[in-house]
């Protein structure tokens, strides 16, 4: 028997760690600064502060991508550091953080703090856009916790998938024998949003 205890994100991470969904590159004005580099994400985190507003990972996925010039290098460097980031793949997986409260978001949060995004399947943006490519909507991942109530706990995945023919969605749970039909106005605790092309 294989213990499989995992989170959804390491899977992601594990099985599409050659093909990045966004490359970051750093670099730095000056001739002799050797800090640039280059940094690969499998999937982003949009961090919200409250629970129930999904409405605007457009304008997340703007600000990740946007080019940020003139930023201090280091301290011991006189350049300036530019990073720069490249979208290079089809596949969009987003990863839902919710904070109570209200201006907490932070990268020095665990994540283990975080609530699962309760949201309507209708209300999943139908469209994220990043230059002349355009990505829909094609599944969201639920977890179910465990006993402890912790994000990594062991616990229950379901996935409702869309098909792309139309608005139909679809819950699919290895607990039960074959996909179920389910209408747009269910309401899911979603842990990862994905999107393709």
């Amino acid at each position: 028997m294989a213990v499989c205890d995992s989170t959804v994100g390491l899977v992601i991470t594990k099985l599409l760690r050659d093909y990045p969904f966004l490359k970051e590159y750093v670099t730095c004005s000056s001739k002799v600064c050797q800090n640039n580099s280059e940094k690969k994400f499998i999937y982003l985190t949009f961090q919200i502060d409250f629970e129930n507003n999904i409405s605007n990972p457009q304008q997340f996925i703007n600000d990740r991508t946007a080019i940020i010039h003139d930023m201090n290098c280091f301290p011991h460097c006189s350049g300036k550091k530019t990073i720069t980031s490249a979208i290079s793949n089809m596949h969009l997986f987003i990863d839902v953080l919710i904070w109570e409260g209200e201006n907490i978001i932070s990268t020095q949060r665990s994540s283990e703090a975080a609530n699962l995004l309760k949201v309507k399947l209708r209300d999943i943006p139908l469209l994220l856009i990043h230059g002349t490519t355009t990505y829909q909507p094609r599944g969201a991942i639920c977890f179910h916790r465990g006993k402890s109530g912790l994000r990594t706990s062991v616990g229950h995945y379901t996935a409702y998938a869309k098909r792309s023919s139309g608005r139909q969605w679809e819950l699919f749970d290895d607990m039960k024998k074959k996909p179920v039909p389910v209408k747009d106005t269910t309401t899911i605790m979603c842990e990862f949003l994905i999107y393709t092309v």
